[in-house]
């Protein structure tokens, strides 16, 4: 039956979007980018075009047509390459370029801090294909209107910053609807602060004007851990229920409003890609009723990804659509059949979405958020009163203090129950070892039959659901065995896996949140090289930049800590291929938070490695007494590079042939570079990526 409706016509560009999906989602779950992203894949999908067109039979045309979306898809999707700069990263380089300021507050620091976006003029568009949107941080706050803005330009660990900002006064630019979108946001933006109190002000701007860093940290890290992060921001649900409180409000003659305040909507929430998304399917779906035809969900769907694949760049839609188009498609699909109860085809939608898009955040994240399954339904109510509440402290006159108090207590109540879940297990479920492949058979699967209605076919797909299910339990993907330093701004985090287990040896920086150096650092790269979860962990010092993060940790994950008397090793069992030894240095200086503490040596199949903290002086010498000497294969620099009393000698003693550095972009001018070019040792730094020893080949999947 389903290959009767594919074969005609009107069905045609809901397939090729089906296909064009399926390339994006596969280029998305990939650990590497895929031969399909690049010219080659081009070239087929513009023969098999070419072929679509001659004449011929046309139900042989089809598949040319899925090829080419697929194939496109894929190269449209796959990652850029890195940039190469003409100076160091650290550095920057300095820039002009006419703009919008999208976003401006104060910063804690005491300057102001906001969001650029790039504008057409007469000198050009400079930043359209690679910059949205542009980070700042200025002394004073800028003007409003479009400018012509100079600054330093450079890349951080969240995107793209521009430092230094000066506006130019002189510049003259068309001040349009734009410039009055601007300035309606941040007077919105001023009434919320003024009207509710901070963290539902932050929340408001969430929701009604798209900016997702206004949402308080902690909310934040709750929210992402129960896989509930698309309440909070703007998206396609948001937008279908203004929709349905305008269709209510806005009756008889007042109907022409209601597309116009849609509009109004999106542009406040800056037209970002969810806004695009949303507002295609109901103005498509409009346009229908409008001219008395009726209209397939799935139609709604292709047409809304047929026209925000026109509109936006791949960078402005990012995961973003895989997710949401995929959690959509299994929403339409799985509503096909109406068996069952009313409170039924709730989970069963909120479970079919979280299905969907599970591969994708599994490979991404290297983790599963079960409990987004039970708690989107009933935390979906609250989102209608919470929407009105924020719009109601917009308008003027507004009883603003009863409004924050309604939402404050929203907000105790949502609290309390979530944090009530968050001590419950699995929120969310790390799983690097799960092998991806028998996951997202086991997820399509479940979702292809629940929409199903031929019992037979239904049957059979539950048996391949269960295979995969059985797959990704009774089989997990095998990693090979590795030393690897995260890349974590100024700090440390070092990750040893053997055979059996891991082990963390600090985890802290200066730059990164704690929750999200666990959910953006250690998590997802566990699960690229396929190693478990440390169970055993080390500090070698107790400074932040060492061990802010192992609270968080120790919360998440069940652990113990190793020690080392001072002066002497511990063995750390089973890891191996690995002899995992923890050096505890003897020195100590009153005062001196550095001197001391632990180091790690790892002696391997193929080399050694030493792992050091912020030692210096006497502590370096102490271990060219207790260490063989070298060659070895990687040492990491103490003190991040920063420290040179004692280094030299260590350097003589061990002889490495590569030099590690954890550091931020900052301080890429370290003070023990002119000891390793005098030796001829290559300096690699944890600013540029994440470093592993010994290197090997990334696999597709």
């Amino acid at each position: 039956m389903l290959g009767v409706e594919l074969s005609e016509k009107r069905w045609i560009p809901v397939a090729c979007a089906l296909a064009w999906l399926a390339g994006s989602w596969v280029q998305c779950i990939a650990s590497a980018p895929l031969p399909t992203g690049n010219q080659s894949s081009i070239l087929v999908a513009s023969i098999s075009i070419f072929v679509v067109f001659l004449k011929g039979r046309k139900s042989g045309k089809l598949p040319f047509l899925l090829l080419s979306s697929f194939l496109l898809a894929s190269a449209r999707f796959s990652p850029p390459p890195k940039q190469s700069w003409s100076k160091p990263p650290d550095e920057g380089r300095p820039v002009q370029f006419c703009g919008q300021v999208l976003d401006s507050h104060r910063s804690d620091q005491g300057g102001f801090e906001g969001e650029i976006i790039p504008i057409p003029s007469k000198g050009g568009f400079p930043f359209r294909a690679h910059f949205p949107s542009i980070s700042f941080s200025s002394r004073n706050n800028p003007p409003q209107g479009p400018r012509r803005f100079h600054g330093v330009l450079k890349k951080s660990s969240w995107g793209w910053q521009l430092n230094h900002l000066f506006a130019d006064p002189s510049f003259q630019h068309h001040r349009g609807a734009f410039h009055f979108l601007t300035r309606t946001r941040n007077a919105l933006r001023a009434r919320l602060e003024e009207n509710l109190p901070t963290p539902e002000a932050g929340l408001a701007r969430a929701l009604l004007l798209g900016e997702f860093k206004a949402v308080h940290p902690q909310r934040y890290a709750l929210f992402r851990g129960l896989g509930l992060l698309h309440l909070l921001a703007v998206s396609g649900m948001h937008f279908w229920l203004w929709d349905s409180i305008l269709r209510r409000l806005l009756c008889g003659r007042l109907r022409f409003l209601r597309p116009l305040l849609l509009l109004f909507a999106g542009g406040l929430a800056g037209f970002r890609a969810p806004v695009i998304r949303a507002l295609s399917a109901l103005f498509l779906r409009d346009w229908h009723h409008h001219s008395g035809k009726q209209v397939n969900a799935f139609h709604l769907w292709a047409g809304a990804l047929w026209v925000e694949c026109a509109l936006l760049s791949p960078r402005e839609q990012g995961l973003g659509f895989v997710l949401s188009y995929s959690a959509t498609a299994s929403l339409i699909w799985v509503n096909r059949t109406r068996g069952g109860n009313k409170t039924w085809r709730i989970f069963r939608s909120s479970l079919a979405a979280s299905l969907a898009t599970s591969p994708c955040l599994l490979a991404r994240q290297g983790t599963l958020e079960p409990w987004s399954v039970a708690l989107t339904p009933p935390m979906s109510l609250l989102l209608p009163p919470r929407m009105l509440g924020s719009a109601m402290a917009c308008l003027p006159g507004s009883p603003g203090e009863m409004v924050g108090v309604f939402l404050e207590g929203l907000s105790k109540f949502e609290n309390l129950i979530l944090e009530l879940i968050d001590q419950l297990p699995a929120t969310p479920l790390v799983a690097p070892k799960i092998s991806l492949s028998a996951w997202a058979l086991f997820s399509l699967s479940s979702v292809v039959a629940m929409g199903l209605r031929n019992p037979k076919l239904r049957h059979i797909t539950i048996c391949f659901a269960l295979l995969g299910f059985s797959g990704s339990l009774l089989y997990p993907k095998k990693g090979e065995p590795g030393f690897a330093l995260l890349s974590v701004g100024h700090g440390l985090s070092a990750v040893t896996a053997g055979h059996q287990k891991s082990f963390l040896f600090d985890f802290g920086s200066m730059s990164i949140s704690p929750n999200l150096l666990l959910r953006n650092k250690l998590w997802p790269h566990l699960r690229k090289n396929s190693w478990p979860v440390p169970r055993e962990w080390a500090l070698s010092h107790r400074d932040y930049d060492h061990s802010g993060a192992m609270k968080v940790f120790q919360k998440k994950h069940q652990s113990q800590q190793i020690f080392s008397t001072p002066g002497t090793f511990t063995e750390i069992e089973g890891m191996t291929p690995f002899q995992a030894r923890l050096w505890n240095c003897p020195m100590r200086i009153e005062g001196e938070a550095n001197a001391g503490g632990c180091v790690l040596e790892l002696i391997g199949p193929s080399g050694r490695v030493l792992v050091i903290g912020d030692q210096f002086g006497r502590d370096l010498r102490w271990l060219c007494t207790v260490l063989e000497p070298g060659p070895i294969e990687v040492l990491v620099l103490p003190h991040h590079g920063r420290t040179t009393a004692g280094l030299p000698e260590l350097l003589n003693h061990l002889r490495p042939r590569e030099a590690w550095a954890s550091c931020s972009e900052r301080e890429a001018d370290l003070a023990a570079t002119p000891l390793l070019r005098k030796r001829n040792i290559p300096l690699r730094l944890t600013s540029e990526e994440n470093l592993k020893w010994p290197p090997v080949e990334n696999s597709f999947f």
